[in-house]
């Protein structure tokens, strides 16, 4: 598994590539873990099960300019080799989906 440095916040960066998927993360990428504050108490922006997923969506949305729709993809995957349990990775992923959906 990648490794990350927490910066500050829920601001982490990565220490080694990797890549998930058509997404390949360099090390220095700075992303966040973004969980809605009323949120945190079930899923964490520091579970370290989490932080490639983060990495993985924050690079497909903000650098490789992928849509929410197909940025999902790699973030999920990371969730599942990365052990999240099913029903926290199935509601992590409905709300990337869903989040700014109009």
């Amino acid at each position: 598994m990648a490794r990350f440095k927490h910066l500050s916040g829920i601001q982490y960066e990565t220490l080694e590539p990797f890549s998930v998927l058509q997404v390949s993360v360099p090390a220095g990428f700075p992303f966040q873990g973004s969980i809605p504050w009323w949120a945190r108490w079930w899923i964490s922006p520091h579970d370290p099960r989490c932080l490639e997923a983060y990495a993985a969506h924050d690079f497909g949305l903000h650098v490789l300019k992928l849509p929410r729709d197909e940025a999902v993809a790699p973030f999920g995957n990371s969730l599942r080799r990365n052990g999240v349990s099913s029903g926290k990775r199935l509601a992590m992923v409905l709300a990337v989906i869903v989040w700014r959906w109009r």
